[in-house]
């Protein structure tokens, strides 16, 4: 049990990196000259195809006491939502004089969406779990999401309907016990050139075919309108297959000891939103300078996220406000 743990935070510390490195690169990737810009679009699709769904699916892996997580979800997952919400709106309102975040709260900001995603997940999870192939339902409504053209993003629906399939599978995978020895006995090199060959292979085709706008709408599950329904059901499926087989070639890439992802993984609720308020200073900054002190300055602000937002003196001070808010909010169980 503590060896799986430690593992499990060794995944999760790799993932968090990956998000904040996700986040300030898609904001240079743009704003790159093109004559290099397409390197850093084919690394951020590589890693939008499948980052989120493998978090997701971790997240689901450690959602087995569903009941205990559906009592918590609230404590957890909402408040944490909603303080976010409520920051970035009087961000907005401040900076940019406007109150659009508080027109709809329940449309997530930025990364908050996972939040919420995953709040809806373990509020409906002991009910969900109860349906008749509940599994071939949930590849189907992520293949098919495409379809459901009038869903807002109102409480993350679009994210929710495209990345149940990977928090049900995570669930699944640990319910069932299934056997993971096989992805740890195949080579960590050998996955590892596959993975360099694998983003080369990316930085290739972006630079080769203009896909980047339309490959992050994809990979963010919000598909570009106009697309058929042929056309639709075929990119879900690959975005679907691809996500679960560099999900398991990173998985078997990962060392399965590393002291410091393993610190990093321990707790990534902190980083996890508080890089998002740093990510939406980045956004009013990066304009007002050229593009390799744009560039600098994102390298600077992912190192120093990671390293101040995981300190266990900033870790306590967060939970402790976020503990603090929520007994204020909630009545003690007798």
């Amino acid at each position: 049990m503590e060896k799986e743990r430690k593992q499990i935070n060794v995944i999760k510390g790799a993932l968090i990196i990956l998000v904040v490195i996700g986040h300030f690169g898609q904001s240079l990737a743009n704003a790159l000259p093109s004559n290099i810009a397409f390197i850093e679009q084919g690394l951020m699709l590589f890693i939008y195809s499948f980052h989120m769904p493998l978090f997701m699916f971790v997240s689901g892996y450690l959602s087995t006491n569903d009941e205990k997580r559906r009592k918590k979800a609230f404590e957890d997952l909402f408040i944490p939502f909603l303080l976010f919400q409520i920051f970035v709106g009087i961000c907005y309102a401040v900076l940019s004089k406007s109150n659009e975040v508080f027109y709809n709260i329940f449309v997530p900001q930025m990364g908050a969406w996972y939040l919420m995603a995953l709040f809806i997940f373990r509020l409906l999870l002991p009910d969900l779990k109860r349906i008749r192939y509940i599994l071939i339902t949930s590849v189907a409504i992520s293949v098919f999401a495409f379809l459901f053209k009038n869903i807002g993003n109102e409480f993350a629906m679009t994210r929710v309907l495209g990345f149940f399939v990977y928090f049900y599978f995570g669930y699944f995978a640990k319910k069932s016990k299934l056997n993971a020895g096989i992805l740890n006995k195949m080579n960590k090199n050998v996955a590892r050139i596959i993975l360099i060959l694998i983003i080369f292979g990316f930085v290739v085709f972006v630079r080769e075919f203009d896909v980047y706008s339309d490959g992050i709408s994809v990979l963010t599950r919000s598909m570009p309108k106009g697309y058929g329904f042929m056309k639709g059901l075929l990119i879900n499926s690959v975005v679907l297959l691809l996500a679960f087989i560099f999900g398991c070639l990173f998985l078997i890439a990962l060392p399965k000891e590393h002291k410091l992802l393993e610190f990093i993984g321990k707790d990534t609720m902190p980083l996890y939103l508080s890089h998002l308020i740093v990510f939406m200073a980045f956004g009013y900054l990066k304009s007002h300078f050229s593009w390799i002190v744009t560039s600098v300055m994102a390298m600077i602000l992912i190192i120093l996220s990671i390293a101040i937002f995981s300190t266990s003196i900033y870790r306590n001070l967060f939970n402790n406000s976020i503990k603090f808010i929520s007994k204020k909010i909630f009545v003690e169980e007798e």
